[in-house]
């Protein structure tokens, strides 16, 4: 029985899947694994001769170090990454925002000083004044600023 071999247009596959993983998922997991393979395939097309354990070698290498340098150069930590969600949600507590996309099926997004929130209300249009009055997990909760502070406080219940 003949051994495996990997020929180069099987890493080029592989780079192709993560290519569409990553552009599927776009974390940043898939994006070194995808030049990796491309670049092992590349290289096993100039030299055909290569064995399978170093071509899995330079796969993982190049996988690994890719993802660091991908971690390093992307995925910037800053100095509000250091501070807990409740001194975040503080600042912003009972302050009025304009929803910049409209809240369906009581979810949406609200980005606020540069920073994504998900955000869960009643629905309402795009353009709605909302004010934040709690969070809930992750999520902050929000009314239409119109309500008032019993209301306000009647939703937070919710």
């Amino acid at each position: 029985m003949d051994e495996f071999q990997l020929e180069s247009w099987h890493w080029w596959a592989l780079g192709l899947i993560a290519v569409v993983l990553e552009a599927m998922l776009p974390t940043g997991l898939f994006a070194g694994m995808a030049i990796a393979a491309l670049f092992v395939g590349f290289v096993l097309s100039l030299v055909p001769e290569l064995s399978v354990p170093l071509q899995l070698v330079m796969m993982t290498v190049g996988t690994l170090g890719l993802q660091a340098l991908i971690r390093k150069f992307f995925y910037r930590k800053t100095a509000d990454d250091d501070i807990p969600i409740e001194e975040r949600v503080r600042d912003i507590m009972g302050k009025e925002y304009e929803l910049q996309m409209a809240i369906q099926n009581n979810f949406s997004e609200l980005e606020i000083d540069g920073v994504h929130w998900e955000i869960k209300g009643r629905d309402q249009k795009e353009g709605t004044h909302i004010r934040v009055i709690g969070l809930d997990g992750h999520m902050l909760v929000v009314i239409p600023s119109r309500f008032s502070e019993q209301e306000a406080q009647d939703a937070a219940l919710k």
